[in-house]
């Protein structure tokens, strides 16, 4: 029974089918008795004084119970401010506001709230706010914002420049490794920005009851939010409480907090009732934190044996209007983290300007640094392979670090543990049929098509909170509680947990209760952010059943009647030595007194692990139209240790596919006004299941030796290693039309476009 569900066992998911029967609880299927409607007034315009406030008419209007704003929330001692974190070195820290007092810097930045009955009341009292606004001039692009004479989005940061962060790397060395090499290979790539539409919208219900207020909300784990929300509203912290239920996709976009999760708080308490906010669609495309957003100019020094002796990394990374909570973080302290990625790179040296726009903020979007490093890196390789007239593949087998060189320490600081990237790299070939390349090529001409096959080489390093807890207790039906700090946001933790539990304690599967996301119940937790979960969350769970196996064994040597040295735990019993004689544990459970049982375990010993793999993409592009047909994509990564082969395969299938939408679809784009255009699926395009191919993922694991359970973080790889191979295989296609460098995302209109600039030059 143990195996069937333990270690390397494809067990299928639990949670799914609740999820696919419609028994899923979001946090929109929450409705309390007497519940009252939230909508947020937003500023349709991306900048602008506001002179005034009306909101008489919209007090006066059916339904309505309240409107508040700026200095309603003031005046009821609540603090209007947003949190954010300062890592560079040198940084402006403007204030960021839950509501807006004077001006406002994006469109769609909350200005006032309207509490109603229903939420067609609300909606329709919205539209007599009359807010007088003085509209100013608007910039939203990275080039544009930084340009002699551009509006500026805060005064006190001239120039738009919001940040600017050293990393790692001596500048007197990287010069002279600049002027010592043989070769020097210079590239400017853009990182689009994306959108992040998770399936499920954001959404809060709160409830002030005796005292406490709770917020039920979508999350990645909501301990932060219940620190700040008391701060902002002036509570004790164990007045606060938040649930966090089902959650439809978080993607890093729902780590840290947003004003509606403390307006809605705000009215519950004034009100006392329960206040409850969703967003449409339209409204969460336009006020969710984005992703990406970076300009970079990079240069990689080569010696004459073609070997590299550094790169040098200068990057632009738009902030939006104000920081989000980790943005200063994602393009600098995360994204260096994997810049030499998987090569022998002596050394590096990376800086960052962050800059201020005009539109919506920018924060962690699944890899959050790790992705845009990985595709700045690996565009790079092939642009100097091709430089130096090499073959991209030997290019890289010819740098990268081998196993003998393990464990190696990066120009960065970071010490990889293991790694067999040369093994992976030509398996990757091998499932990929590049030796049949050629052939394909020739098919694909006598249709008048462009055939070519990119390949990306990515690592990445795991990331989140060192500190996890787990209580494990067993209720009175008999069921093993176990209580995690990290937060499904679609992951399939509640499976993979329970193998892990099933496996150490030998409690039926169908018997093992994962209790998650409540704050209450779980004093403290880490959440879901950086691949960490398995990490640090299983290993903290193997501690409680350790703890709660030796808590048992004088308990089973009483009922046994035998000493406790003369038992051994096997295959979730206890086991008299010399006999049959045998205990369960969960039966033993249920001859003792409530609570017997209980333990809780730690683990803070979380030390980074580094997932990699060889991403390989082959398309057919039609130059007269500049549509990519995506033909086969092959994926072989090391994840370590597998814990269940295919909820970790449903996870690189749903990552790539996030890395193909922004290399061949998604891009946002603002008019000259700083109005979002692409703020409805009718203009903003996301993957479809015609629009990819088959994913071919293979798994060859090398333990790693950074934990016990030899296992590395796999959720965000797909989305790493996705980026840079479609667009290696499209700019090898496209290289014999002399079309340039091709930067994502790459649309038929803009490859037309491309395309047919080349022709013309020539």
């Amino acid at each position: 029974m143990v195996e069937k569900f333990s270690t390397g066992a494809s067990v299928r998911r639990l949670e799914d089918e609740r999820f696919v029967t419609g028994q899923g609880q979001y946090t929109d299927d929450v409705n309390i008795e007497g519940q009252a409607h939230m909508v947020v007034v937003r500023s349709p315009f991306a900048h602008a004084h506001i002179r005034s406030i009306d909101v008489d008419a919209a007090r006066q209007a059916e339904g309505v119970i309240a409107v508040y704003t700026a200095a309603d929330l003031t005046a009821a001692g609540a603090v209007n401010a947003m949190p954010y974190a300062v890592v560079a070195q040198e940084s402006t820290t403007p204030e960021r506001t839950i509501l807006a007092e004077d001006r406002v810097r994006f469109a769609g930045e909350p200005v006032a709230i309207i509490v109603a009955e229903t939420q067609a009341q609300a909606e329709e009292a919205s539209e007599v706010i009359d807010v007088d606004y003085d509209i100013l001039d608007a910039v939203t692009d990275l080039e544009g914002a930084l340009a002699e004479g551009a509006p500026l989005v805060h005064d006190e940061a001239p120039g738009n420049i919001a940040f600017r962060w050293h990393g790692s790397g001596d500048d007197a060395q990287m010069e002279q490794i600049l002027a010592d090499a043989e070769t020097i290979v210079e590239m400017r790539l853009e990182n689009n920005r994306v959108i992040v539409v998770a399936m499920e919208p954001r959404a809060a219900v709160a409830q002030m009851e005796d005292g406490k207020m709770t917020i039920i909300t979508s999350t990645q784990g909501g301990w932060g939010l219940k620190d700040r929300l008391s701060k902002c509203l002036g509570l004790e912290k164990e007045c606060v409480r938040v649930v966090t239920p089902d959650v439809g996709g978080g993607f890093g976009m729902k780590a840290f907090t947003y004003p509606e999760q403390y307006l809605a708080p705000f009215a519950a308490m004034q009100l006392g009732r329960p206040v409850k906010w969703l967003a449409g669609r339209g409204e969460s495309m336009l006020s969710d934190n984005m992703g990406r957003d970076h300009i970079s100019h990079a240069k990689l020094a080569l010696d004459k044996d073609c070997r590299i002796t550094g790169i040098d990394i200068h990057s632009y990374a738009g902030m939006g209007a104000y920081f989000s909570q980790f943005a200063q973080g994602i393009p600098t302290l995360l994204q260096e983290k994997i810049l030499p990625g998987v090569y022998d790179i002596p050394a590096s040296r990376f800086r960052v300007d962050g800059v201020f726009t005009h539109s919506t903020q920018i924060d962690a979007y699944r890899g959050a640094g790790r992705p845009e490093g990985i595709y700045l890196l690996e565009r790079l390789m092939d642009v100097a392979a091709k430089q130096v007239s090499m073959d991209p593949i030997e290019f890289r087998s010819l740098n990268f670090i081998r196993p003998e060189q393990m464990p190696y320490e990066t120009a960065v600081g970071l010490t990889y543990d293991v790694g067999e990237f040369e093994t992976l790299m030509r398996l990757a070939l091998e499932k990929a049929d590049h030796a049949g390349l050629a052939e394909r090529q020739a098919a694909s001409a006598a249709k008048g098509l462009r055939r070519d096959m990119g390949l990306c080489y990515y690592v990445e390093c795991t990331l989140g909170a060192p500190h996890e807890d787990s209580t494990f207790t067993f209720n009175p039906r008999g069921q093993l509680e176990v209580t995690v700090g990290t937060q499904s946001n679609g992951q399939g933790h509640e499976t993979v947990y329970a193998q892990v539990v099933h496996e150490q304690t030998g409690v039926p599967f169908e018997d093992i209760v994962i209790v998650q996301g409540d704050t209450d119940r779980i004093a403290l937790g880490g959440g879901t952010g950086g691949s960490r979960s398995l990490i640090a969350q299983a290993i903290a769970m193997r501690a409680a059943a350790r703890a709660m196996i030796e808590k048992a064994q004088d308990h089973a040597a009483e009922r046994l009647e035998c000493a406790p040295e003369d038992l051994s735990f096997e295959d979730g019993a206890f086991r008299v030595s010399g006999t049959d004689i045998s205990l369960d544990l969960q039966s033993l459970a249920g001859t003792l007194p409530a609570g017997a049982l209980d333990v809780e375990a730690s683990h803070d010993d979380y030390t980074s692990t580094f997932p990699n793999g060889c991403h390989i993409a082959e398309v057919e592009i039609d130059e007269e139209t500049g549509v990519v047909r995506l033909d086969n994509y092959v994926v072989v990564d090391d994840f370590g240790l597998l814990y269940n082969p295919l909820v970790v395969q449903g996870q690189v299938h749903g990552g790539v596919v996030q890395g193909l939408g922004q290399a061949l679809m998604e891009r946002t784009v603002y008019d000259e006004t700083g109005q979002l255009l692409t703020g409805s699926f009718m203009d903003y395009t996301v993957p479809r299941a015609d629009t990819i191919s088959d994913i071919d993922f293979t798994h060859h694991g090398v333990k790693s030796l950074n934990n016990e359970m030899g296992i590395k973080g796999c959720g965000e790889a797909g989305t790493v290693g996705a980026c840079a191979a479609v667009m290696n295989a499209i700019q090898n296609a496209l290289d014999p039309l002399e079309v340039g460098f091709v930067d994502m995302p790459a649309t038929p209109d803009r490859l037309w476009r491309q395309i047919q600039g080349a022709q013309t030059q020539s």
